[in-house]
């Protein structure tokens, strides 16, 4: 399970970061909400259930969605790093599963903090 999730996040970094046009990723709506983004540095959230997952493309607008990542990922070690972004920076914004997704390069978001979460069954 663990390497099937590694080899769809490689697929999908290359894929997103080979794409000449990675605006055409988003629907109308989707490039709408980006548009709306404000021009400021925007918080960005991550909820990852180990260390070797901190890193990745996939944030969040919300944090409710990073928590939900976490805690399905997650284990003992399950964590929401909050940080900042620009919104040049931004490879596309995505919707679909209402996960208010922002896809971008891990080295253009500067990390504020990241925190523990307490996973209970």
């Amino acid at each position: 399970h663990r390497d099937l999730h590694k080899e769809y996040r490689r697929q999908r970094q290359m894929c997103i970061r080979d794409r000449p046009n990675k605006r055409k990723l988003m629907n109308g709506k989707e490039r709408r909400v980006l548009a709306r983004l404000p021009d400021k540095d925007i918080n960005v959230f991550r909820g990852y259930g180990d260390e070797e997952h901190a890193d990745g493309i996939s944030w969040t607008l919300s944090y409710e969605k990073a928590e939900e990542f976490a805690k399905r990922w997650g284990s003992e070690d399950a964590k929401i790093a909050e940080g900042m972004c620009k919104k040049e920076d931004i490879l596309a914004f995505l919707n679909g599963r209402n996960e208010e997704e922002i896809i971008i390069d891990p080295e253009k978001v500067r990390v504020l903090r990241s925190q523990g979460i307490l996973i209970t069954n």
